[in-house]
């Protein structure tokens, strides 16, 4: 694998951590209704990884880097697997 390509990889792999991160902090601040400053810290951090995610599909887009490699989604799978016990992401 090239430079470039393991470079393009680490932008997929940010860009779905990323995702991730942001629907597991959505699922978690509308629990929060009795821990205001729990909330509120969440609420900055999402506001944190939302920029984050912004500007890595700037990155993504800017450099017409395709959203799958190497013909689909689960050619990555195998790598993924071995980083969350398989669980899906």
């Amino acid at each position: 694998m090239t430079d470039i390509e393991n470079y393009h990889n680490w932008l997929r792999d940010a860009h779905a951590m990323e995702k991730q991160a942001e629907s597991l902090l959505v699922a978690t601040i509308r629990r929060l209704d009795n821990e205001p400053q729990l909330r509120t810290r969440l609420e900055q951090h999402l506001y944190e990884t939302r920029r984050q995610l912004s500007a890595l599909q700037d990155i993504i887009a800017r450099n017409h880097i395709s959203r799958f490699i190497n013909g689909g989604e689960k050619s990555r799978r195998p790598q993924r697997d071995a980083y969350t016990g398989g669980y899906p992401g």
